[in-house]
């Protein structure tokens, strides 16, 4: 299953909430054993992960999906374009920035994975 993260807005907070609740719930119905979850954050949704570093409690959920096995992965371009540092962004490394965030949604579609978009 792979989430399209691209915000709620400059003030996404609402919109983080709604898609941290659904991705828990989504865990807690299938079960951790058969989580391969992708949330793919561009544009406004990078902000989630901006704001985990100074948020521990969003920073505590981020961490919980994690532990289920949900991925969260980051769009080079929008780094790149709003200028920002991999090292802003709450629990990045290397290997959870992906060149294009749209490319890798329509790869992951084409590897059999469902989309979702809130």
């Amino acid at each position: 299953m792979v989430y399209h993260n691209s915000g709620g807005g400059p003030d996404g907070t609402a919109y983080f909430e709604h898609l941290l609740g659904n991705l828990r719930n989504h865990v807690e119905a299938v079960g951790k054993e058969h989580v391969d979850i992708r949330v793919v954050s561009l544009r406004d949704g990078v902000a989630l992960l901006q704001s985990a570093v100074d948020n521990k409690d969003l920073a505590g959920r981020i961490d919980a999906l994690r532990a289920a096995g949900v991925r969260f992965l980051v769009c080079a371009n929008t780094l790149r374009e709003r200028k920002i540092d991999r090292g802003a962004l709450y629990g990045v490394s290397e290997d959870d920035i992906v060149p294009s965030g749209v490319a890798e949604l329509a790869r992951l579609q084409g590897m059999g994975f469902d989309y979702i978009h809130l």
